[in-house]
């Protein structure tokens, strides 16, 4: 039996993170974040990941399209809107990959990598693209 610590969360993590990701293409989803938190007693663990139907959100992140189907309208922005792509100032070509919160939208970088912006600002650069 093992001892649920950091180290072996981190193994558990890396292999339910693999069949979870051979579940999610054999049913035609897509995986969004995986979470595992843990007590430090070493008693329990809890995972958490969300899936959502490739049909419906395409290859997003389910959590970012579920969040702009709740929260866009505030802003301006529709699920309709992902996957749009943008120059913006710092970051320079970026797509818009969802929201996170009503607060945050996520734009992503060529080399990958996520950034929160400014809806409201991201909504007016979307409508003027």
């Amino acid at each position: 039996m093992a001892t649920i610590n950091e180290l072996t969360v981190k193994a558990f993590n890396k292999e339910l993170a693999e069949m979870l990701d051979a579940f999610a293409t054999k049913h035609g989803l897509k995986k969004g974040a995986q979470r595992i938190v843990y007590a430090r007693d070493g008693s329990t663990m809890k995972m958490t990941v969300e899936f959502g139907d490739k049909a419906t959100t395409g290859e997003v992140n389910p959590k970012f399209f579920k969040n702009t189907a709740r929260f866009g309208w505030q802003a301006g922005l529709a699920t309709s809107m992902i996957g749009t792509e943008i120059t913006v100032g710092r970051l320079g070509k970026v797509k818009f990959v969802g929201m996170s919160s009503p607060k945050f939208a996520i734009v992503e970088t060529t080399d990958k990598r996520l950034f929160k912006y400014d809806p409201l600002v991201l909504a007016t650069l979307l409508k003027a693209a």
